[in-house]
């Protein structure tokens, strides 16, 4: 019977269902004319609540424990069964603080079919409405039980179908997920009532729980939105309410008959809405100036022109709200002081600014003035910001050139080399001190010359009067070389020698003795360093200090004789030397030419000092030719002189290279031409004479016999 009855239930479900012409909802909605939220309990421990009651039915059983069993209900405001595997769950809606809502729990019967219908009464005729229910399958997520699939009905009261919607499966969730379905219906035109049906789909058993809360209906209309000819009213803002403006109801289409209009407006906020017009065709409607304030909102209901008066037959638009956003103050009244020719740049910490060259009138600028800074004086300008598309009034912005002050006054300075020098000083106000006459960083402390290096140095000084530099003024410094003899020389000294140490003219000479001597001379016997204190003309004073150390006599280690020269090698002593052969007239050459034959005394010392070093040479006569043809003149060979030097060999040899003749003893240097007791032919011979074993003297002698 049960299965004969659902075939039968679903054959009028299709049948109804073929009639229904869907209808869409624009988008705005009127007050609830009916909701359905199984009220509330004010103690959480109170689960169950009473059952439903007319208009409500519905062919379940009314449980008053928890759980109800398959096929029966209870109004709860809680869904928890910890046995059967059912979550907890709070109702839907969004209850005072300290209540507890509740819902309609449904253990769905075996057989599929309607578990809850209500009639719902003063609808408006031809109007669409919004219904809306809310759902939760209140198993727990894996429980694997079977799942609730859920038809909305709404049905004329002749029971004609006009809008159905199905939930189709509810899957578990985790958690308390509630789902939304919802249907937009055209109301019955012969009837201002309909009924809400519910039907289950799937069958019963070991699941097909669940909980409903919420049903609601609502009129529902058009998109609408309200537009003002005055702009960004509702947006970015206005900046007062001086200007009168229209505003105009839109709507995205028109599914009424005989549209009317009442507009509203509210003060606070939307608790209260005063109509500011009756019913009327008119979209329009003009709001004078100084009638509204800055969050002043707007709305406007619409409906059918019968029924508009009647809250579940229209629908409201969505609220505009005024924006005045009110001029912001004005910028700071701003002074700026600039150099003459420096870079001017105007910082105003303040956004959006327009710049003005008079206090009033003219058009503003987004671009800084730029400030020329070449003439001197005061030059005015004038600011406003805008906020929001406002601007202010206009603030002061005075800019003031400044000359710049004069150089500061200065002078030179003079200091001696190596002497204390003092800081530098000027005649001004915050004085700068420079070591460039451009560039660098400025120091406020004035700058000590380095006084260790002679010569002309400068530095630059400015002064800083107003914030304003002057230009660098030159401050020239000379370093005067420190007094230095260039006579006084080091120099040695010989035994038992007194020397004279002199600095020369130009200087005040203090000599470090004890006590001290001032003079320009200061004669010493002995070696050791000896210090005098130099003062020149310009008052510079210098110590300047000699070294004298101990003379040493040279050694005259060889001198080599020629025929008309002398020349003298010396070691030891202090190099370099000077060479002289009368002690009187010395010379730096070691070598004396144009010599005649003779015996000479050769002086060697330094040139540093007098330690002198003699010895004893001569220079020799060799000659020639000879005539050995015993007439008593020119017989004999003979070397002149050679009788000074003690270690000497001659040898003669012919032309062919045979010796004719070798002697080794100076008394013996006497050649009369013979060779073997026999008188040699005329002709030219050679000799080598080794003198002192260190150098050889050569040459030719002409023998001529008749």
């Amino acid at each position: 019977m049960k299965k004969k009855y659902f075939k039968f239930l679903l054959f009028l479900i299709l049948c109804f269902s073929v009639r229904v012409i869907s209808q869409t909802c624009g988008g705005s909605f009127g007050a609830p004319i009916f909701v359905e939220d199984f009220g509330r309990v004010n103690n959480s421990y109170q689960t169950v609540s009473p059952a439903l009651v007319s208009p409500a039915f519905t062919n379940y059983i009314y449980s008053s424990v928890m759980p109800p069993s398959d096929g029966y209900y209870t109004i709860s405001n809680t869904t928890e069964y910890l046995p059967w595997g059912w979550q907890k769950s709070l109702d839907h809606t969004n209850d005072p603080s300290g209540t507890y809502g509740n819902m309609l729990v449904v253990n769905a019967d075996y057989t599929p079919g309607e578990f809850y219908r209500r009639r719902v009464s003063n609808l408006c005729s031809n109007q669409i409405y919004r219904f809306s229910a809310w759902i939760l399958n209140i198993h727990r997520a894996g429980s694997n039980m079977i799942k609730p699939n859920v038809t909305f009905q709404i049905r004329s009261t002749t029971g004609a179908i006009l809008g159905s919607i199905s939930t189709g499966i509810l899957a578990e969730e985790n958690g308390e997920v509630w789902k939304n379905f919802y249907l937009d219906f055209r109301s019955d035109p012969a009837s201002s009532e309909v009924d809400v049906v519910l039907i289950n789909n799937a069958a019963g058993g070991i699941g097909n729980d669940l909980a409903i809360d919420d049903i609601s209906f609502s009129p529902c209309g058009p998109s609408t939105f309200i537009t003002a000819t005055l702009g960004n009213l509702f947006t970015t803002g206005v900046c007062d309410n001086s200007q009168s403006f229209i505003l105009t109801a839109q709507m995205s289409s028109n599914t009424f008959q005989n549209v009317n209009f009442i507009w509203q407006k509210s003060t606070d906020g939307g608790n209260t809405w005063v109509n500011l017009t009756g019913a009327t065709s008119n979209p329009n409607i003009t709001i004078p100036a100084g009638s509204y304030q800055n969050n002043d909102q707007f709305r406007f209901i619409v409906g059918e022109s019968t029924n508009i008066n009647l809250t579940s037959c229209r629908v409201m638009s969505g609220v505009s709200t005024v924006k005045i956003n009110g001029y912001p103050n004005a910028p700071s009244n701003r002074s700026f002081s600039f150099c003459k020719n420096s870079t001017a740049t105007l910082t105003i910490p303040e956004n959006n600014i327009l710049w003005y060259t008079s206090a009033t009138g003219g058009i503003g600028s987004i671009n800084t003035p730029i400030i020329d800074t070449s003439v001197v004086g005061i030059k005015d300008f004038w600011i406003t910001q805008t906020v929001n598309g406002c601007e202010s009034a206009r603030a002061k912005i005075t800019v003031n050139i400044l000359d710049n002050p004069s150089a500061p006054v200065v002078s030179s300075y003079e200091f001696c080399q190596n002497s204390t020098a003092s800081s530098l000083s000027a005649v001004g106000t915050d004085l700068k001190w420079y070591t460039s006459s451009t560039g660098g960083i400025g120091n406020t402390i004035a700058p000590i010359p380095n006084t260790s290096i002679a010569g002309d140095f400068s530095f630059w000084v400015t002064q800083t009067v107003n914030g304003c530099e002057s230009e660098r003024a030159e401050v020239k410094v000379k370093i005067l070389q420190a007094p230095f003899s260039t006579v006084l020389k080091d120099t040695s000294i010989c035994d038992g020698e007194n020397i004279v140490l002199d600095v020369g003219t130009g200087f005040i000479a203090e000599w470090q003795t004890i006590p001290p001597v001032v003079s320009q001379t200061l004669q010493v016997s002995s070696p050791g360093k000896y210090s005098v204190k130099l003062t020149d003309s310009k008052g510079c004073v210098a110590i300047q200090t000699v070294d004298i150390t101990p003379g040493i006599t040279p050694i005259i280690t060889q001198v080599k004789s020629g025929e008309d020269f002398l020349e003298i090698l010396a070691e030891n002593g202090n190099p370099p030397y000077l060479y002289s052969l009368d002690n009187v007239n010395w010379q730096t050459s070691n070598i004396f030419k144009n010599l005649d034959a003779g015996i000479y005394q050769i002086y060697v010392k330094s040139q540093s000092n007098s330690c002198t070093a003699v010895a004893t040479s001569a220079v020799l006569f060799i000659p020639n030719a000879f005539t050995p043809n015993h007439d008593g003149y020119n017989d004999v060979w003979r070397v002149s002189n050679i009788e000074f030097f003690s270690k000497v060999k001659l040898k003669i040899f012919d032309k062919f290279g045979n010796q004719v003749f070798m002697a080794e003893d100076v008394l013996k240097f006497n050649w009369n031409g013979l060779y073997n007791g026999r008188l040699l032919p005329s002709g030219t011979y050679w000799y080598v004479m080794e003198i002192d074993g260190h150098y050889t003297r050569t040459g030719w002698i002409l023998l001529k016999n008749r």
